[in-house]
């Protein structure tokens, strides 16, 4: 019975609070917030074999073929020569950004550019993309700055958002 005589002043108070027009405040001319940083994808003839350097970062080993597979994580993959362990020769690096793990079975490379899935084909100095599958994973889901405030909206055609940095922000859209 109680309950009863509860509920309507519950509704009336819940529909007079729906009720109440909105205000919010048009966006600052001049706010500070985040810009989107962007990484431009890679066209398939852009993915090739360059000359070997130093690995920035050592990651995932694959030994195949008489040759060790290494991935630089966000950079590609470097190929060194061990079928002689005497001579144990670099043969080169696969430019491929965003890469952060790989697989391999005789001379077809699996990776990751990003969020799409390579296939690639490694043969002496050569490196052909046999197949890409576009947006396969979701390595980056990068749409939101980390924190609340306005932000710059994302636009697709400047590429994927790997990351977020402060900046002044002109009349942004985003929030």
């Amino acid at each position: 019975m109680r309950y009863r005589s509860i509920l309507p002043v519950c509704i009336a108070i819940a529909g007079l609070a729906g009720c109440e027009p909105r205000h919010d405040a048009p966006p600052p001319n001049q706010v500070e917030g985040y810009k989107p940083v962007y990484a431009a994808t890679m066209t398939d003839r852009e993915i090739t074999l360059l000359h070997t350097h130093q690995p920035e970062q050592e990651g995932k080993r694959l030994v195949s073929g008489g040759f060790l597979y290494q991935l630089d994580p966000g950079k590609g993959i470097h190929i060194t020569d061990i079928s002689d362990p005497e001579e144990m020769r670099r043969v080169g690096f696969i430019n491929v950004p965003g890469a952060q793990d790989l697989q391999i079975k005789d001379n077809l490379l699996l990776t990751n550019t990003y969020n799409d899935l390579l296939v690639l084909e490694v043969s002496g100095q050569r490196v052909n993309v046999l197949e890409r599958v576009e947006n396969a994973f979701s390595v980056l889901s990068l749409n939101v700055p980390p924190k609340d405030g306005y932000f710059e909206c994302p636009d697709p055609s400047k590429g994927i958002v790997i990351g977020w940095e402060k900046a002044m922000l002109y009349s942004p859209k985003c929030r």
